[in-house]
């Protein structure tokens, strides 16, 4: 197992997720924000800290993660609702 810690892109990450709350917060600048990110990731390969395969699970990941988050909270909101009908008996 290779431990130099390139796996995933942790810039690469943080680029593309904040890529996705500026088009949600700008939509009609997807293009450009995407190419910005895609620059961004891009420099990882030129400093040579990542490989390709590195930047694309990160921003694969990036534009996951607000899915899942989306579900989690949904979850979370669905047991709270739950627990609040049931009441103590529940806990």
């Amino acid at each position: 197992m290779n431990n130099d810690g390139s796996y995933p892109s942790g810039h690469t990450f943080a680029g593309f997720i904040s890529a996705y709350i500026l088009i949600r917060m700008v939509p009609e600048l997807k293009t450009e924000i995407l190419a910005q990110a895609d620059d961004y990731a891009h420099n990882r390969l030129v400093c040579g800290v990542h490989y390709p395969s590195d930047l694309d699970v990160s921003r694969r990941v990036a534009f996951s993660t607000p899915g899942v988050c989306s579900v989690t909270h949904a979850l979370s909101e669905s047991s709270q609702l739950q627990l609040q009908r049931c009441g103590p008996s529940c806990i």
